[in-house]
């Protein structure tokens, strides 16, 4: 699981988020605009949105996204997830 937070952790990086915590195991809290949200999440991706509403408001707007990897997931689903944007 933790490795493959690393792995996301540099994707979301790569990416334009806003890491807000040290990534020391499976879940990190990002920034990102509240449009790339809405694109992610309307294309199937499953996450939680901490603050505010991802539909309404201005699309610049960052929000906070909680992402969780565990050990299932391999490296594949997370590179499909990070071409989402």
């Amino acid at each position: 699981a933790n490795a493959n937070c690393a792995h996301l952790h540099k994707g979301l990086k790569a990416n334009g988020a806003t890491i807000l915590h040290s990534v020391d195991a499976n879940i990190i809290f990002a920034t990102l605009p509240r449009a790339t949200h809405k694109k992610l999440l309307g294309a199937g991706a499953v996450y939680y949105i901490m603050d505010g509403d991802v539909t309404e408001g201005d699309p610049d707007e960052h929000l906070t996204g909680r992402f969780v990897c565990d050990w299932s997931l391999n490296l594949e689903q997370i590179d499909a997830f990070l071409s989402l944007f």
